[in-house]
């Protein structure tokens, strides 16, 4: 009895021995686990507190935002209904400038006409200017041509009374004989020389008070200026010569 008992006693030992490994095994590893559960725990967080952390500061921003944007989305609803409200009490006044600006642009019609009209007078009257100026230009030509054949008339009377003048100047006692005269001779005059067509071709005024279109005509009793001077021909210097002599004659039976 007391062998089988020990005998007992010792299977039970082992038991218990070998339960105690096993327990002692299961601890170890419960260890081991706790171990690397807490480091697993440790990098969850940190990564998952800053993680946490920026989704609250970006939440609270896009908070922020939304906000911002319903605040303006609702000032633009009530600035466009302030726009619209001024608009429509603006677009009768509108109306009205409008209608008045289209009957104003008849009579801004019928002006333009008129100073298109104006204008047209007024280039005719500048052409009649233009007209009136020429031939005045061509007068005064005619006049300077004039004056330039009385000037010719009296070189040539001057030359043709100065030798019986000189004749009857001999007769005079205390040197009534000296032929010198006190001054040179003239020459002859010279010829003038207008570069106009007008004055060559001659414009008579005809006092016309539009545009007409004159044609140029030489004029009778005007010599162009081109010509030369003509001397006279030895029949004329004869003739005068004799009229001379019977001036001096006359003359020398008044003295």
């Amino acid at each position: 009895m007391s062998t089988q008992s020990k005998l007992a006693l010792d299977e039970v030992n082992v038991e218990l021995k070998t339960v105690e490994n096993e327990l002692n095994e299961v601890e170890q590893d419960l260890r081991e686990f706790e171990s690397h559960q807490t480091q697993a725990t440790t990098l969850l967080k940190f990564l998952v507190y800053p993680s946490l952390i920026a989704f609250v500061i970006l939440a609270g921003y896009g908070f922020y935002l939304i906000q911002r944007l319903t605040t303006d989305v609702n000032r633009l609803a009530e600035t466009i209904v302030q726009l619209s409200a001024s608009v429509d009490s603006s677009m009768v006044s509108i109306s009205n400038s409008m209608t008045t600006m289209s009957g104003q642009m008849a009579s801004m019609v019928d002006s333009t006409n008129a100073m298109s009209s104006t204008m047209q007078s007024m280039n005719n009257s500048t052409q009649r200017m233009s007209t009136d100026v020429t031939q005045m230009n061509a007068s005064t030509q005619h006049m300077a041509a004039s004056a330039y054949h009385m000037q010719q008339d009296m070189w040539s009377m001057n030359r043709s009374m100065a030798k019986p003048l000189r004749l009857f100047n001999s007769f005079m006692p205390f040197g009534g004989g000296n032929d010198n005269p006190p001054m040179p001779p003239s020459a002859a005059p010279l010829v003038p020389y207008y570069n106009s067509p007008y004055y060559n071709a001659g414009w008579p005024y005809q006092g016309q008070q539009g545009v007409v279109t004159t044609v140029p005509q030489a004029p009778s009793t005007v010599a162009p200026i081109t010509q030369p001077l003509q001397q006279p021909t030895k029949p004329e210097a004869e003739s005068r010569s004799q009229l001379n002599l019977s001036a001096a004659a006359t003359l020398a039976g008044l003295h």
